[in-house]
């Protein structure tokens, strides 16, 4: 499909020249597809990770990854962080906010900005927050007669969801703009931190907003994009000083209700008039519970693209914020790949849960070197695309893309640093850092190119 900007909310790698752009569209042509562009026009698609499961357990909410850690989820092929942050962590008492986390992640942000790869904060919650057990919400965020009545039981975490007493905090939630204010408002001490980071470029407003006892009509077109809009504003306030300087204004991700977890189609509208990139998360029932993928992908593929489709009939481009799968039979890999090819394949990306070692199932191991799961994510991808993409086909071992060129801009393939006797077609290499290949067409191309870039023979 041929391209547009629609003005939306275009980024790229921290290191690069490139910044977002709202503004009018860079590449001629008109469009029914909506990607993510930098300003360059180029066309961004996304292989990226949460950091990391492991921050929810950790006394200050920081993932504290080793120096190797770090520098493997760029070596590894990572373009995007989708990084968590917690708002019992930012307002722990109501109207008060911990300067010593704010600190920790101001430090934690600069670290990202020397990698080179994108970050999106990602304002987190599981079973509501602290008062449960869990993390996300303040204590002092819900009545808290619902934390002393709590029980739940069953081998599964989200079960907690199913009591009356998660949803009451919910429904509470739902239904008091005071809280969505003090919500927004630890929003805007974040944003503020990251103002002189250039390696932030949009924020996932909230994890998997929980419903309570609404039905999802309700939830998705009513209560989720007023409580969007509201938030959006307040971050704006304190975010628009940077889209004033010239410097390039970053996206909010919206997601739909939890619903979509459970494989619903979503119903969610977004608000007008703004940067939106489309986040909803995708497990089905077999990759949450373990139980093992029997390696059809047949109706998660039409799952996927139904999803897809939702934002593109709105004119936002989607990117799968969350997925994974909790298994160790053997064929994880596989399904992995089987969800980044749907979603690049529409011209969306995807965020991986989650950088955590684990010696079973993780991408990272007890060691913190690169784990079982890991594997799934060594082959060569095409990450910017400068111009009117007109196809793009996911490859087992790699990706070929075609397009029209618009300006000066490098085509940029992304190549784990692992990889050896990788073979790539219709382009020459002209700039190597690191696992990031700036690429030109082959001399004398003129009209349509295709490049192609795969192999990935590991040592």
């Amino acid at each position: 499909m041929p391209l547009v900007c629609l003005g939306l909310a275009c980024m790229t790698a921290c290191a690069g020249d490139a910044r977002l752009d709202t503004g009018s569209p860079v590449a001629p042509g008109t469009t029914e597809q909506p990607y993510l562009l930098d300003s360059d026009g180029s066309v961004v698609i996304y292989r990226g990770v949460s950091v990391n499961n492991a921050a929810k357990g950790s006394e200050d909410h920081l993932p504290h990854l080793e120096d190797g850690e770090v520098d493997l989820i760029r070596s590894s092929g990572f373009t995007l962080i989708r990084l968590l942050i917690f708002w019992e962590a930012i307002e722990p008492r109501q109207g008060s906010y911990d300067q010593d986390y704010l600190q920790g992640l101001d430090q934690l942000l600069a670290t990202f900005d020397e990698l080179g790869v994108d970050v999106m904060l990602d304002m987190h919650q599981d079973l509501w927050g602290e008062g449960f057990g869990a993390t996300g919400a303040p204590y002092w965020s819900c009545d808290e007669s619902n934390y002393e009545s709590y029980q739940v039981s069953g081998e599964y975490w989200w079960l907690g969801y199913l009591t009356e007493e998660m949803a009451a905090c919910f429904n509470a939630f739902w239904q008091d703009t005071t809280l969505w204010q003090h919500y927004a408002a630890s929003w805007a001490q974040v944003v503020d931190l990251a103002l002189d980071h250039d390696c932030v470029v949009g924020y996932d407003l909230m994890n998997e907003p929980f419903f309570g006892d609404y039905d999802q009509e309700t939830m998705e077109t009513q209560i989720l994009p007023d409580f969007y809009s509201m938030v959006t504003g307040i971050i704006r306030e304190v975010d628009q000083q940077v889209c004033d300087s010239g410097r390039p204004c970053r996206f909010v991700a919206l997601e739909p209700s939890l619903h979509t977890n459970l494989q619903f189609q979503t119903m969610l509208e977004f608000p007008e008039g703004e940067v939106q990139l489309f986040a909803p998360h995708f497990y089905p029932p077999y990759a949450e519970m373990g139980t093992g993928y029997d390696g059809d992908f047949t109706d998660e593929q039409e799952d996927l693209r139904g999803l897809a489709e939702h934002a593109v009939e709105r004119g936002r481009p989607t990117l799968i914020g969350e997925y994974g799968i909790f298994s160790s039979l053997g064929n994880e890999q596989d399904y992995i790949r089987a969800v980044q090819d749907s979603l690049e394949s529409l011209g969306g990306g995807t965020a991986y849960w989650s950088y955590d070692r684990s010696d079973s199932y993780g991408l990272v191991d007890s060691q913190g070197q690169a784990g079982y799961m890991m594997s799934a994510f060594y082959r060569p991808y095409i990450h910017k695309i400068p111009g009117i993409l007109q196809e793009l086909e996911p490859l087992e071992d790699g990706m070929r893309v075609t397009y029209q060129p618009v300006g000066q801009a490098p085509l940029v393939a992304v190549v784990p640093e692992v990889c050896n006797q990788t073979v790539l077609s219709g382009a020459e290499l002209v700039r190597e850092d690191g696992p990031r290949w700036e690429l030109s067409p082959e001399p004398g191309s003129d009209g349509p190119v295709t490049v192609q870039i795969s192999g990935c023979s590991t040592p």
